[in-house]
């Protein structure tokens, strides 16, 4: 007789002493690789189909999962043990991966975000995704009450130099996106403005602001969002703030600032 472990039935086969039996056609199972016939249930002795059979015998059949390597490719940054998967099941999702200046988007197949509850049914690598952060600086001048914000190390260390209080990293905007923030100075207020608005700048333009192009980018994902508060009490400078704190965005609201919604996100 033949034990297949539960995975499926073969016909016992009656057969003469001293004769052999004859070998039945390969099983199949999903999810398994048949590797022979053992004369023990602890598959440790294959048998030989030319052997004479001379007692009643029961063959088992030894089975191997069938399993893929799902590796991970982290751009160089870092490593993942790769996962050993049986065919048919799903990887598990490994820890978000970190890195020092960038932005885990998540695991891709190719251009596709992968999906982990997608059944493994052969080998793959699954590639991080990263967006390189830029760093925005905060900068306070004293003697306006203004604040500034730069992506421009060279200018945060002349502002410094010439007496701005340098206030850390603000936030975090990704090097580059489709949803450019728009840098204007008013030459007669000595103040900055900032939009992704591309209404509201082509206006200040037509006001008399100075265009300074691109000063960083928002982040299309919308994960850090940048709150905008207006000073209806500023007489030059120092008009507008932002700031991705919502406890300084309470405050300054306590204080008369009137909130203007989301300028733009960080990340």
């Amino acid at each position: 007789s033949f034990d297949l472990d539960g995975k499926g039935s073969i016909d016992p086969q009656s057969v003469k002493q001293g004769e052999a039996a004859q070998r039945p056609d390969d099983p199949s199972a999903e999810g398994y690789t048949f590797a022979g016939w053992y004369s023990d249930a602890g598959l440790t002795s294959e048998y030989d189909f030319s052997s004479a059979v001379r007692k009643n015998m029961t063959l088992y059949a030894k089975w191997e999962e069938i399993r893929f390597t799902v590796s991970f490719d982290l751009d160089g940054k870092g490593s993942i043990d790769p996962q050993s998967v049986k065919q048919g099941e799903t990887a598990k999702r490994p820890s978000d991966p970190t890195e020092e200046e960038y932005y885990f988007v998540g695991w891709y197949a190719d251009d596709t975000p992968y999906d982990f509850s997608t059944p493994v049914t052969k080998d793959i690598t699954l590639h991080a995704k990263w967006i390189k952060l830029v760093s925005v600086h905060r900068l306070y001048n004293p003697n306006s009450g203004a604040h500034l914000f730069t992506s421009n190390v060279s200018e945060k260390d002349i502002l410094v130099s010439v007496g701005w209080s340098y206030e850390g990293v603000a936030w975090y905007a990704p090097e580059s996106s489709s949803v450019p923030v728009y840098r204007l100075y008013n030459p007669n207020a000595g103040d900055h403005h900032y939009t992704m608005n591309k209404g509201e700048r082509d206006i200040l333009i037509e006001l008399g602001w100075n265009d300074e192009g691109i000063g960083w980018y928002s982040s299309e994902s919308e994960t850090v969002p940048l709150y905008r508060l207006y000073n209806p009490n500023a007489l030059q400078a120092g008009a507008h703030h932002h700031t991705i704190n919502m406890g300084e965005r309470d405050i300054l609201v306590e204080l008369g600032w009137v909130p203007e919604g989301v300028s733009w996100y960080g990340m």
